[in-house]
């Protein structure tokens, strides 16, 4: 009996090491992710203490223990370039990203799969990707198994691209996506990165997320503030799906506020259209869209794992690694598109809610000559960047 997100996997690797049928069974868990995916030192001795003793074995984890010997994700630094036409056509991608792998590998994914999606549901007719994998003293696997989690990632720096030309270009940033989204009729169309893509509705799933959160009046409420908080409004496209072929997708439009004096900001409103295709239960589904959403939104905001000059985890306790609680997360609002006949991929809310939410804080500080690149953004990073450049 284990936690673990995937079983039949488990039990494979357990069986080749102690030579004999070992079945898995998994409670219901609510949710995988990244770190429930791999095979962990403990469930190798747990398994093997109870064949050399003879009786079961229970091995438990504190939390403190979890937070510091388990798979994370987000250890990603990267860097993207993009090359657009003068009527705002894309032309090229390239992104350099270097990911933390941990003290050591504990699973045979290889890191470029999960990157095929870099260019997200955009027509981009070239694309040059360089991962490199590094080995450090962090815990074992580092960032999530390095596969699946990475659609995040790589929603956030083709999104954050996607903003700043159309900030360069004088576009407003839902203009420059609709140029360049794939259409339904580009069904099967393999990307340069080998990803094939269905009929996806990309346009559609942006307009209802666009018109339920009344862009247009937010951007009438922006422009004629002269005092009180800034306002940002941040818009996201993603992609969800492991392999080669994409399945959920959907459209993020963010509304933020941020209290120049303080750096902290808060959602004022946050839709998120998603075509999640296939069936299931609404209430499975919704529990899973609102706890991927409140992920993504942990992320954006204050979620971060520190590590000491020695390499000793100082964030191995709710008081050092915050987490969204209900008092901290924000209401989000979810409309559901159908059109594609896919299947629901685990964690496809939290893959375009960082992107939206980071383009929403930058909105707000469209002013300043540097934007903000990483993520979490923190209030203390917020306000650094304002008062560095008031002091400019």
């Amino acid at each position: 009996h284990a936690t673990v997100g995937r079983p039949e996997e488990t039990a494979d690797v357990l069986s080749g090491l102690l030579g004999e049928p070992v079945e898995v069974r998994v409670p219901d868990l609510g949710g995988c992710f990244g770190t429930k995916g791999p095979v962990y030192p403990g469930h190798v001795l747990a398994a093997l203490a109870a064949r050399q003793l003879g009786r079961p074995v229970r091995w438990a984890e504190s939390r403190s223990e979890h937070q510091a010997t388990t798979t994370f994700g987000g250890d990603v630094r990267m860097r993207g370039e993009l090359a657009l036409a003068g009527d705002g056509r894309i032309l090229a991608l390239r992104v350099d990203a270097s990911c933390d792998h941990g003290a050591f590998l504990i699973d045979d994914h290889p890191p470029e799969v999960a990157w095929r999606s870099v260019a997200g549901p955009y027509d981009v007719p070239a694309i040059h990707m360089r991962v490199t994998g590094v080995q450090t003293n962090t815990s074992p696997g580092g960032t999530g198994s390095r596969t699946p989690v990475r659609t995040a990632e790589s929603c956030l720096v083709i999104e954050r691209l996607v903003d700043l030309a159309a900030a360069r270009l004088g576009f407003d940033p839902t203009d420059l996506r609709r140029r360049n989204l794939l259409l339904p009729d580009r069904r099967g169309h393999r990307s340069p990165a080998s990803l094939v893509h269905d009929a996806s509705q990309h346009r559609r799933t942006l307009e209802v997320a666009l018109s339920r959160i009344g862009y247009m009046d937010l951007r009438a409420d922006q422009a004629g503030r002269r005092d009180g908080p800034l306002l940002g409004i941040g818009v996201s496209t993603f992609l969800g799906g492991f392999g080669d072929r994409p399945s959920s997708f959907g459209a993020c439009v963010a509304a933020v506020e941020v209290d120049a004096e303080t750096g902290r900001w808060q959602v004022r409103r946050m839709v998120t259209a998603l075509d999640l295709g296939g069936d299931g239960s609404p209430v499975t589904i919704d529990g899973r869209i609102d706890g991927d959403l409140a992920s993504g939104f942990g992320v954006a905001a204050f979620e971060r794992i520190e590590y000491d000059e020695d390499g000793n985890c100082m964030s191995s306790t709710f008081m050092d690694y915050l987490v969204p609680g209900a008092l901290e997360t924000p209401r989000f609002e979810t409309v559901s598109v159908r059109g594609f006949s896919g299947e629901l991929q685990e964690g496809i809310g939290a893959v375009g809610s960082t992107a939206a939410l980071a383009n929403a804080v930058n909105d707000a500080l469209s002013h300043l000559d540097a934007p903000l690149v990483d993520v979490p953004l923190t209030a203390a990073a917020v306000w650094e960047a304002i008062h560095k450049d008031v002091a400019s």
